[in-house]
């Protein structure tokens, strides 16, 4: 199994591509959720400066353009599920909502939002599932069975102790799975190998292991049955942002580069 990440700027796009036979281009990007943007949580200026409309206009021409075959992605509202179908004719789209509120409970304008994670892919599925960890919190499972047998799981695990029961319940899931199985969101995990010990026993789950960067890299792609994945990290090239107004900056120029302060990532992946 070799695995690999590396930083890439937005013109590196056109080099990761696939050209091989059972070759999957994945693209994973946290959104944003609009609940976040709001008169009660404003971490950073830049933030508001950008409406929800053009923000969402931003972040969807953004990834359409990475002409990925499989999109996961996290903090989706349901109130945009109708302009993420228009972005990309073609392509199936399954969302889960966490249950209401989840996210949101405390903001008082926005507690009834429902957002979740999706899938985006444009090969016809089997199945689509859900799990539902207990707390809220509820990732999106598409089953195919076309060629070779594939599941794909988005996921976006909560930031505190809770993470540890959600990922010890996916893991238990993830164990019982045939053929090739692909995991990829918002973990909130720095460090993916400390989900990987959380609780998977036979070692046959594999991914990479993003060194931490200075704000925390918690959005990963993993894979299990497949022979090879090499992950690439959308992030502008700031290797020097190691003080929290530098840290500030960075984020700040990732929100007007793709409406998100998250990096997309693109994992080419081998079945």
């Amino acid at each position: 199994m070799e695995s690999k990440n590396q930083f890439y700027c937005e013109n590196d796009i056109p080099m990761m591509e696939c050209n091989k036979v059972n070759c999957l281009k994945v693209c994973q990007l946290n959104m944003l959720a609009p609940m976040w943007v709001n008169k009660e949580y404003k971490i950073l200026p830049c933030y508001q400066n950008f409406a929800s409309p053009k923000r969402l206009k931003i972040t969807l021409r953004y990834i359409a353009n990475l002409n990925a075959d499989i999109y996961c992605l996290c903090e989706v509202e349901q109130e945009q599920l109708s302009d993420i179908a228009l972005s990309f004719p073609g392509y199936i789209c399954v969302f889960t909502s966490h249950k209401r509120g989840f996210w949101s409970e405390w903001l008082e304008d926005r507690a009834w939002v429902e957002n979740g994670t999706c899938i985006l892919l444009k090969t016809p599925f089997s199945e689509a599932d859900s799990i539902d960890f207990g707390d809220g919190c509820r990732c999106t499972i598409i089953k195919c069975t076309h060629d070779l047998p594939l599941t794909i799981i988005s996921v976006h695990f909560d930031t505190g102790d809770r993470k540890y029961a959600e990922t010890e319940k996916l893991l238990k899931y993830i164990d019982t799975i045939s053929g090739t199985c692909i995991i990829s969101g918002d973990f909130n995990y720095t460090n993916i190998n400390k989900f990987i010990d959380a609780g998977y026993s036979d070692g046959n789950l594999k991914g990479i292991d993003t060194t931490p960067l200075p704000q925390g890299m918690i959005d990963h792609t993993l894979v299990k049955g497949a022979s090879s994945i090499r992950e690439h990290i959308l992030r502008i090239p700031n290797r020097n942002a190691y003080t929290i107004n530098e840290v500030v900056k960075d984020i700040c120029k990732t929100v007007i580069k793709n409406g998100s302060d998250h990096y997309a990532t693109v994992s080419i992946i081998h079945l």
